[in-house]
């Protein structure tokens, strides 16, 4: 009688730890899963920070080029009318 309770529970055992490994490698694909989306969406939310800061730039320098072109304009709008009169 002792034996086959040492086989039933031998081969319970083994079904643990089958089903331990099961678990363990599932737990593991889901955080290799999670970490993979993790940085996917970390790369492209540096992409999206560096294009909008590039906008902010460029938006920046036509602002100021716009500017020195009227403080232009108006010094030669002033010279042309002191000469005038």
């Amino acid at each position: 009688m002792p034996r086959i309770l040492d086989r039933h529970r031998n081969r319970f055992a083994d079904q643990r730890r089958g089903n331990t490994l099961v678990l363990v490698t599932a737990i593991l694909v889901l955080l290799v899963i999670v970490a993979t989306a993790y940085i996917s969406r970390t790369r492209v939310g540096r992409a999206t920070a560096a294009a909008q800061q590039q906008a902010t730039i460029v938006d920046d320098r036509a602002e100021s080029i716009g500017n020195m072109l009227a403080t232009e304009v108006a010094e030669v709008q002033e010279r042309i009318a002191s000469t005038v009169h």
